[in-house]
């Protein structure tokens, strides 16, 4: 399956938001009083890092899957833009043989 340049941007926007979000909520979740007993972590405080972890795991794999798309795009377009150049020579000599056939048809032949 191939991936549009508009949706490979948005996994990488979507892997961006995840990273902003998540980094943002567990700083905050970490001030909270609720997030310590003492010295030691609470439930609530793991709970949201578990999160964290699987969430921005999972951000990081769309986002790769979302570079990947962008550059086999980018590729692609490279690679489009590079083969009307070289299709132009080749029909021109494809075209150049066909008609040096042709002329050798109409043309009668000598003994």
């Amino acid at each position: 399956m191939r991936l549009s340049r508009r949706a490979s941007w948005l996994l990488i926007a979507f892997a961006v938001w995840s990273w902003i979000i998540w980094v943002t909520l567990i700083k905050n979740i970490n001030a909270d009083p609720r997030s310590w007993n003492g010295n030691s972590p609470t439930g609530f405080l793991m709970v949201h890092v578990v999160l964290a972890i699987i969430s921005l795991v999972m951000g990081t794999a769309i986002g790769w899957l979302g570079w990947k798309g962008l550059k086999a795009s980018r590729a692609a377009a490279q690679a489009a833009a590079a083969a009307p150049a070289e299709v132009p020579a080749a029909a021109a000599a494809q075209a150049g043989s066909d008609a040096a056939e042709e002329n050798a048809e109409k043309q009668p032949q000598q003994a």
